[in-house]
């Protein structure tokens, strides 16, 4: 993520001096037969920036590297006349800014830059003049003696000294800068990792995505044929009356993360805890594979979370053990809260699905009849007899019994 942000900004400042060269040989053009070649030489150096943009497949490093040679070139040859226009400043506040493109772990790389960067500085400072003769460069002047009056004699040590303090200053301002900019971001990035983690551990992956993508909306979505698991957890009030608090809580989270990963193992969604209940859904997810299959898988947890609690119950005094029930049936389902949503599910199928689990057996899972007949053909199922449902009045529930062989 840095190393595009990074990439972005090179791309940025090298678009920025593409189109000022640009501008500046369009002008010169217009100016006349005299400006032509500097103005060819602006266009060439434009086009030859511009390339920076075609750089990204070859690595940040790639890039930062050729345009820092672009900058040199475009000094030499712009030195070539003379120093009169001041772009030799450049050397002093360039390399400092590599910092901000590559970042503090090639300070090696930077300093060496640096270093070369004030010692051009001070050079073309004191040797290079302010203008060079019509027809000749500052390369045609370089073997004239000091006394032309052409150069300065380098006899101020205390300009040197001021050069390098300068430098110095920027350099460990943008290295300390950079520094903390790193690791803020990096503060903010594990600040954002565990707030990622939050709310996938607090609502499913898909909702975190819309949540993102359509801050402060509204999510409330109806399905038209879902299923619910609730489980109950029996004997559990004697267990905890028993044996204390961390044998309690340690039980539960025994329980519910065995839970957790059979919910993740038969593609269902977990969707609360209250107590020593435990709710599952299916059918919410468009995106899950069988969509159609919610109810057999559904079944197949039920009939796991039974077994896994008789496990987990063999060495425990006194034992407990697992309530299922399971409706299939139209729901609604969203988030709610606004400090701390919570996505949930409601509608008189969970209602009925919660019966199902407070009216049934420990160590048995109790369907309701509609999912009894969607899922005859791969299980057993064994009729109750009537049972009188809050709400739904008189129904025959079914026990659900083992998967059949060819189901």
């Amino acid at each position: 993520m840095k190393t595009g942000r990074k990439m972005r900004v090179v791309n940025i400042a090298a678009l920025i001096a593409a189109v000022g060269f640009g501008l500046t040989a369009i002008y010169q053009f217009q100016l006349g037969p005299d400006w032509r070649y500097l103005a060819c030489v602006n266009l060439g150096l434009g086009v030859a920036v511009l390339l920076t943009l075609a750089l990204d497949r070859f690595g940040l490093e790639i890039k930062v590297a050729y345009i820092t040679v672009w900058l040199f070139v475009f000094l030499a040859h712009d030195l070539s006349w003379g120093k009169n226009g001041d772009d030799h400043l450049l050397l002093l506040v360039g390399p400092p800014l590599l910092f901000y493109f590559l970042g503090s772990a090639y300070w090696r790389w930077i300093t060496a830059v640096t270093v070369f960067s004030a010692i051009l500085f001070i050079y073309v400072s004191l040797f290079v003049p302010l203008h060079v003769p019509p027809g000749d460069t500052v390369w045609d002047l370089r073997h004239l003696p000091l006394d032309k009056g052409l150069t300065q004699r380098p006899q101020d040590v205390l300009f040197m000294v001021l050069i390098f303090g300068i430098v110095s200053a920027l350099y460990f301002t943008s290295y300390s800068a950079n520094v903390a900019v790193e690791r803020y971001e990096e503060a903010l990035e594990r600040e954002f990792a565990v707030s990622e983690q939050l709310l996938d551990a607090l609502l499913p992956h898909r909702i975190v995505e819309r949540i993102k993508t359509h801050p402060g909306q509204l999510i409330a979505d109806r399905y038209e044929s879902a299923t619910i698991l609730f489980a109950d957890l029996s004997g559990f009030s004697e267990f905890a009356a028993d044996n204390g608090a961390r044998a309690t809580v340690s039980l539960l989270d025994q329980v519910f993360s065995e839970f957790d990963k059979l919910v993740a193992k038969h593609g269902l969604e977990k969707i609360k805890t209250i107590g020593d209940s435990y709710m599952v859904a299916g059918g919410l997810d468009p995106s899950a594979p069988d969509t159609d299959a919610h109810p057999v898988r559904m079944a197949l947890l039920g009939l796991d979370m039974v077994a896994a609690v008789a496990r987990v119950s063999e060495n425990l005094d006194p034992k407990v053990s697992l309530r299922v029930g399971i409706h299939q049936g139209p729901v609604i389902a969203g988030v709610i809260g606004g400090d701390r949503p919570f996505f949930d599910v409601w509608g008189n199928t969970v209602n009925i699905a919660s019966r199902m689990e407070s009216n049934g057996e420990p160590g048995r899972v109790q369907i309701t009849p509609q999912l009894a007949k969607t899922i005859k053909p791969h299980f057993q199922c064994k009729e109750r007899g009537p049972v009188w449902v809050k709400g739904k009045g008189l129904i025959t529930p079914c026990w659900l019994g083992s998967p059949r062989e060819n189901g």
